[in-house]
């Protein structure tokens, strides 16, 4: 194993500054990236919150997509959106979704970026 290796990065401590309790299976939003929360995690407080993997998401039950198309968190509205607008990267579709359904899984893209537009 290299000597500079730290972590496998799947699993990262993340700080809870949204203001309000962050419960198991929310979404952080870090700086380009999102992480879904392994547990609950109080403001103010640190927790673990995966990073890479498969989650099923809240999300716009008015869009519908393919399997494997990018998708964006909107975080005013708590939901993954296919829009990308300036939106945060969340990853990309796992399976179709119909637009009548109000859930959605995402792989997580764990490079991250700022906004969409600095990624097109």
């Amino acid at each position: 194993m290299a000597t500079n290796f730290v972590q496998d990065g799947k699993l990262l401590t993340t700080e809870n500054d949204t203001g309000a309790t962050v419960d198991s299976g929310g979404v952080l939003v870090v700086g380009g990236m999102i992480r879904v929360a392994l547990n609950d995690i109080d403001d103010g407080d640190s927790g673990p919150a995966y990073a890479e993997g498969v989650f099923t998401l809240a999300a716009n039950s008015s869009e519908a997509w393919l399997d494997g198309l990018p998708l964006y968190w909107d975080a005013d509205n708590d939901e993954l959106t296919a829009t990308a607008g300036s939106h945060v990267m969340a990853g990309f579709a796992v399976g179709d979704k119909a637009a009548s359904t109000a859930t959605a899984n995402v792989k997580l893209y764990p490079g991250g970026s700022s906004t969409a537009e600095t990624t097109t």
